[in-house]
């Protein structure tokens, strides 16, 4: 359940910037919250780990933006 939480989340973060030709954005870690609250679903208790397990242990999910 933790994995689809953190891709739903980092989705989000991507559907909430990313624009065609951007080549980077940066956001708020407290979004992270606020964009597990918009779909409905609870947000992790550690939210430094959605960060460090895409900067450091998984790939970025595919996903439509």
């Amino acid at each position: 359940m933790k994995e689809g939480l953190y891709n739903s989340v980092i989705i989000g973060i991507f559907q909430r910037y990313y624009k065609t030709g951007l080549e980077y954005f940066e956001f708020n870690r407290n979004e992270l919250p606020e964009i597990a609250k918009e779909l409905g679903i609870q947000s992790a208790k550690n939210l430094g780990d959605i960060l460090y397990a895409f900067r450091f242990r998984k790939p970025l999910p595919k996903g439509r933006v």
